[in-house]
C-alpha cells in the first residue's frame, strides 16, 4: 500500500471530485437533464458509503479501500457498508491482507478492458466478512485456486461461488 502524504490525498480527492463535476456539468451543456439526478444521487450514494466505512474505525483498511482505485486498477472496487454496528478493529489486519491479497491476484489475473466490474460490500456485524462481487470474465479453475491460496497465506479464509461471467468472493478473516 503506497504512503500517501496529506497533500497527495487532498490532491487525488479533489481530481475525483472535479471529475464528478465535470461530466455533471458536461450533462447539463449537452441538454441532457434527465441524467444530472442520477448522477448527482450516484455521488451522494458514494460518499455515504465512504462516510459509513470510515465509521467503522478501522483507518488502515479505509485508507486503503479508499485510495484502491487511484492506481487505476483492471477492476477498480465500487464499496458498500452493510452495517456500521459491527466492530471491526480486531480483524482489521487481517482483513486488510486478505482483501489486498484477493484483489492483487485478480488484478495480476485479468485482461485490460472495460467489462470488469466489482463490487465490495463489508458485511455484519455477526458474521463479519467481506464480500466481493465480480463480474467481467470466467475464471478459470487455476485462476480461482490461486485466490484461495493467496488469501489462506493471509490467514484467512475464501469462499467462491462461480457466475457465468465472474465470480462472487467471500473473504473470512
Amino acid at each position: 500500500m503506497p504512503n500517501y502524504r496529506p497533500a497527495d490525498v487532498l490532491k487525488y480527492s479533489r481530481h475525483d471530485h472535479m471529475n464528478e463535476l465535470q461530466i455533471i456539468k458536461a450533462y447539463a451543456d449537452l441538454g441532457h437533464y434527465e441524467r444530472i439526478k442520477p448522477k448527482i444521487d450516484q455521488y451522494i450514494q458514494r460518499a455515504a458509503q465512504e462516510s459509513r466505512m470510515t465509521a467503522l474505525v478501522i483507518p488502515d483498511f479505509v485508507e486503503w479501500a479508499l485510495t484502491y482505485n487511484w492506481a487505476s486498477p483492471k477492476a477498480p472496487v465500487v464499496w458498500s457498508v452493510e452495517s456500521i454496528e459491527a466492530s471491526w478493529s480486531d480483524i482489521e489486519s487481517v482483513m486488510l491482507s486478505c482483501a489486498a491479497a484477493l484483489l492483487e491476484g485478480l488484478e495480476a489475473r485479468i485482461p485490460l478492458g472495460p467489462e470488469h466490474e466489482l463490487f465490495g460490500e463489508l458485511r455484519g456485524p455477526q458474521d463479519r466478512h467481506i464480500l466481493f462481487s465480480y463480474d467481467g470474465i470466467k475464471l478459470e479453475q487455476e485462476v480461482l485456486e490461486e485466490l484461495t491460496n493467496r488469501v489462506e497465506a493471509a490467514g484467512g479464509s475464501l469462499t467462491i461461488e462461480e457466475s457465468g461471467y465472474g465470480a462472487v468472493f467471500i473473504v473470512k478473516p
